[in-house]
């Protein structure tokens, strides 16, 4: 055994290796250039660990992926999932716990935000470290505000103000506003008071809170102020959106950047509509181990995933990707706090992650997640009413949170 030495930022990190490379793997379904920047200079700044990165698909293939990759026994070193999916690999131990690791190194732990401390835990256990923290937010047409005789300085604040601007906003091949996609659904269910599974587990989608949300959405496309095949598919609504067919659009903070190179317009973005509280859930991923990697790829994995959180390195993915500061010292940077000053938006990110919320992480998850799309669809064309799709809902997640 030999001490082998290497550069993980700013900083040198001391961790036994053999002679021999070591060679991990890390699955992921980010397809951002800053983060694939970080993987090579990784690579670069060292000889002792090799990273090969894999993009595994969106988020739902992400995981189907990886659970026939652990069927398999061929499960990668290190992999990335959206902070609502991972709960299932920890609850059947493919994630290594970090509290070891983190141990060794406390002030990291001690300097993370609230928010990604909060994104990041599974039964008050520690699998995964946040990489990316992001926030839903409103995008909107500045041109078609003022051609609609409505403020562009001033976007909807309420959900009345919403379904009034986008009647405004909607005439014959044009639409007011677009219906969310799932995870801004949750919001609209938080910000009406209801939840989907609350702290203690109980099912509350077919409770009345819940169900309002789901019949006001509902409700646009039936006025008319919403696309209906954009209702069934969201990235029919984000394209109507580019080509300066509708209003008023809901995506990732994360998507600042692609959505300023995409449109021919004058680009809004504010706060999503507040109900009877103000909410928005805490999206992004969070990268873990697994446990069946042997103990060197576990020490590489580990060194890897110290590197993407270093404050140089991290600030590079606020500062180019628009994400989310998850350090203290890295929101402290002098790179971080000048990108805040020449970029507006990031006031009203922050706004947004001030009344952010955790979603729960069972292992039914994903599932869960995935059978929502198709109960909102079942509404959309009529084949029950919000009632009657979210009872149907309600039972099914609870025999899935029943299984085992």
């Amino acid at each position: 055994m030999r001490v082998w030495k290497f550069v993980v930022g700013l900083g040198v990190l001391l961790i036994p290796f053999s002679l021999a490379q070591v060679q991990i793997t890390v699955w992921h379904s980010v397809n951002d250039p800053a983060l694939r920047q970080l993987i090579q200079g990784f690579n670069r700044a060292q000889n002792e660990v090799r990273v090969e990165e894999v993009y595994a698909g969106n988020h739902n293939e992400l995981v189907t992926r990886l659970q026939a990759a652990v069927a398999a026994r061929r499960q990668p070193e290190v992999v990335f999932l959206e902070v609502t999916r991972f709960g299932l690999f920890a609850e059947r131990g493919v994630l290594e716990r970090l509290e070891p690791y983190l141990r060794s190194d406390p002030a990291l732990q001690a300097d993370l935000l609230p928010a990604a401390r909060s994104a990041s835990t599974y039964r008050n256990r520690t699998y995964v470290l946040p990489l990316v923290v992001v926030v839903p937010v409103m995008y909107y047409n500045k041109a078609l505000f003022k051609q609609a005789g409505l403020d562009p300085q001033r976007p909807p604040r309420t959900w009345g103000e919403l379904e009034a601007a986008a009647r405004r906003l909607s005439r014959e091949g044009q639409w007011g506003v677009n219906i969310p996609g799932q995870w801004v659904r949750w919001a609209f269910v938080k910000q009406n008071s209801g939840e989907w599974i609350d702290e203690g587990g109980r099912v509350l989608i077919n409770a009345a809170p819940s169900v309002a949300a789901y019949e006001y959405l509902l409700g646009l496309v039936r006025q008319g102020s919403a696309s209906r095949e954009a209702a069934l598919k969201e990235d029919v609504g984000r394209q109507l959106f580019y080509a300066g067919r509708v209003g008023i659009t809901f995506d990732s903070s994360g998507n600042y950047g692609f959505y300023t190179q995409n449109v021919g317009f004058e680009l809004g973005v504010a706060a999503l509509p507040c109900q009877v509280k103000c909410a928005a859930p805490i999206g992004g991923t969070a990268m873990g181990m697994t446990s069946a990697a042997p103990p060197e790829k576990k020490r590489a994995a580990w060194a890897f995933m110290r590197y993407l959180l270093h404050p140089e390195n991290h600030a590079k993915l606020v500062t180019q990707s628009n994400f989310m500061p998850l350090r203290q010292s890295t929101l402290e940077r002098p790179e971080v706090q000048a990108h805040f000053r020449t970029n507006p938006q990031w006031q009203l990110f922050n706004q947004q992650l001030k009344v952010a919320f955790p979603r729960p992480r069972p292992p039914a998850m994903p599932a869960i997640r995935l059978m929502e799309e198709t109960v909102w669809q079942s509404m959309v064309v009529g084949q029950k009413t919000p009632q009657q799709a979210l009872d149907d809902f309600a039972a099914e997640i609870r025999r899935m949170l029943a299984q085992p």
